[in-house]
């Protein structure tokens, strides 16, 4: 590998990786490890696994460790505009140039695995996520930091970040996504979650529905784990709903706390208890209330029911299944600061071709005046016209219909369609919200 390749020909080769498929093993993880002398075992790390919630938990949990004096940093996916945002030491994305030191040396190692098939003929090819892993596992030894949230990218069973050396775990509630790979049903899709449970450990859930606890709650018997569930060993309340920011109270084993919360979205309060809970347990003992309360009150989470401008107001929110789009429909509705503008709904919508566009769709459709369909620069968006036809079918005749090639053209469309004192939503995926808001924000329209 030449070492003038640029940043971005390392990120194209060794990141994006094309060709590979998803492969529900975790031997070429453990190779690639092994070759960098196991950097995950050094690392103390909290899994959060779940269907939607996941990134917002980890974000929480960041936050919130770090507030407490622990150098933490949080892995999440995808990002929204560059590869560092997935790693986020103490809440900024990691330096560029550190990235690409850790990146080179992750690569020589996999130039290594693929030239020698993996170290066993017919391995499948390493992954870009398995590539990254790698990469966040390596720097956050060599940077000499010992904590680390980490967002599982599908499942559990499988996930390249199950190989860290977890103290503790997370798993929201569950839905249908990934149905082709993790099962047909929740709860088929609870046993794919209920991996990242260990033995000893213990594993914050807000998953109450009886057949999918009970996945959970088998498990952690086998393991020996103990199982804390919201509404039963922990408590999350909103106060006052109205208030913006809301005033949320969590009750723990340890200690009750009360804290404003300034993100969008009545189920963040569920996340925020989640986030609490767990770190109280990371840390062993009831966390300082004032650094918790500062720590949440300074909180954003880019890319969910994130307002971006005004006059139109600008939400970019980035659900991609019908669970997620039900909490966004119900945002739109309830959240004091949407929805009065949400009178005069345009949605912005460009959706994978391998999601259940229905559901989305059946959420959302209700709630709006206008749809502008587009795509995503993704090799699996779907194309703006099959889109169309969904949303035509959808809508049957109850809302204005409008196309555009790119995010940043249906925007501007949008924009120009859209009352001033309306309510613009862009929606459909978190490849959509991305490129949105790498448009918006060279717009200066913060």
């Amino acid at each position: 590998m030449p070492s003038t390749d640029s940043l971005e020909r390392l990120e194209e080769k060794y990141l994006y990786r094309r060709d590979a498929v998803i492969n529900p093993s975790l031997d070429n993880i453990t190779e690639i490890l092994g070759r960098l002398g196991n950097p995950q075992s050094r690392v103390r790390a909290v899994q959060v696994t779940g269907t939607n919630g996941k990134t917002s938990v980890s974000w929480m949990l960041g936050a919130i460790l770090s507030g407490q004096g622990e150098r933490t940093a949080v892995y999440t996916s995808p990002h929204l505009i560059s590869f560092r945002e997935r790693i986020r030491i103490d809440g900024e994305p990691v330096d560029e140039r550190i990235f690409e030191k850790y990146l080179r040396a992750v690569a020589k190692v996999i130039d290594e695995v693929d030239g020698d098939q993996g170290g066993s003929a017919g391995r499948p090819q390493v992954s870009g996520f398995e590539v990254l892993t790698a990469v966040m596992f390596l720097l956050l030894d060599g940077e000499g930091i010992g904590t680390a949230v980490l967002e599982v990218g599908m499942g559990g069973r499988w996930d390249a970040t199950s190989l860290a050396n977890v103290s503790a775990s997370v798993i929201t509630k569950v839905a249908l996504d990934h149905t082709d790979i993790l099962g047909s049903t929740e709860v088929e899709i609870a046993h794919e979650k209920a991996q990242v449970i260990r033995a000893g450990k213990v594993t914050f859930t807000a998953e109450t529905r009886p057949d999918v606890l009970s996945v959970f709650v088998e498990r952690a018997d086998d393991l020996g784990a103990r199982l804390q569930v919201l509404g039963a060993d922990f408590e999350a309340i909103s106060e006052k709903a109205q208030l913006h920011p809301r005033l949320v109270s969590v009750s723990t084993r340890l200690g009750g706390y009360g804290m404003p919360l300034d993100i969008l979205g009545a189920h963040q309060v569920t996340n925020l208890g989640l986030a609490v809970a767990c770190a109280e347990e990371f840390i062993g003992t009831a966390l300082d209330r004032k650094a918790l309360g500062e720590s949440v009150a300074s909180l954003s989470i880019p890319g969910r029911l994130e307002v971006m401008s005004e006059s139109p107001t600008i939400v970019l929110d980035g659900a991609h299944n019908p669970d997620a789009a039900e909490h966004l429909s119900a945002s739109i509705k309830n959240e004091p600061r949407l929805s009065g503008p949400a009178s005069d709904l345009t949605l912005v919508l460009a959706i994978l071709a391998d999601k259940d566009c229905q559901g989305i769709l059946s959420a959302l459709i209700p709630l709006a005046r206008r749809v502008v369909v587009t795509q995503v620069d993704h090799g699996r968006s779907m194309a703006p016209q099959e889109l169309m036809e969904q949303v035509r079918e959808a809508a049957d005749g109850t809302v204005e219909l409008a196309t555009a090639t790119s995010i940043p053209d249906a925007i501007e469309a949008a924009i120009k369609i859209t009352p001033l004192n309306g309510l613009i939503c862009v929606t459909g995926s978190l490849y959509t919200v991305g490129a949105a808001r790498a448009h918006l924000l060279s717009q200066n329209t913060r």
